[in-house]
């Protein structure tokens, strides 16, 4: 018998979160490096010492994440077990980092609104962008479709949607 499976959607958000993510961490890794590198971007800091520990930390950190982001996007999208794995540990690190930043910014004072208004509305619509990439990462993990999408055969080795059991 043959059964048609197509990919759920919740993947293809993934996917998309994935690939953005990506595309930020390489572009702030560039720019972390030029302007720790560059000496006309460091505006007279003193390249001796500790700039070593300045530059390397923080750039290996952004290449572990886009390195796993992007292991996490190929995986997806050659339905291996590894990139469901990885994307939902990723989607879980933003989702918690996401939210103590939402939540430390608002009321430490450092949030940048003028008045209460627009901050209750800057809160309101982080907390909405955490709890979808948290659901994201929730049914990445737990869902039926995607655990059957995941671990259902596909024989002919084909990157496509359409699998046969």
């Amino acid at each position: 018998m043959k059964t048609i499976l197509s990919r759920p959607i919740v993947v293809y958000i993934a996917q998309a979160l994935m690939l953005l993510m990506s595309i930020i961490w390489a572009f702030v890794l560039y720019q972390n490096v030029v302007y720790r590198l560059v000496p006309e971007t460091r505006h007279g800091t003193d390249p001796s010492g500790g700039m070593l520990l300045f530059i390397a930390l923080p750039s290996l950190l952004l290449a572990l994440f886009l390195v796993g982001s992007i292991i996490a996007f190929i995986g997806l999208m050659l339905r291996k077990q590894f990139g469901r794995w990885i994307a939902i540990g990723i989607l879980s690190f933003m989702t918690l980092s996401l939210a103590n930043r939402a939540i430390t910014g608002a009321f430490n004072g450092s949030s940048g609104y003028e008045n209460v208004i627009q901050m209750a509305v800057g809160l309101s619509v982080e907390l909405l962008f955490v709890v979808g990439i948290g659901l994201v990462a929730v049914l990445m993990a737990g869902s039926g479709n995607v655990k059957e999408f995941f671990t259902t055969a596909n024989p002919s080795g084909e990157i496509g949607v359409n699998a046969t059991r």
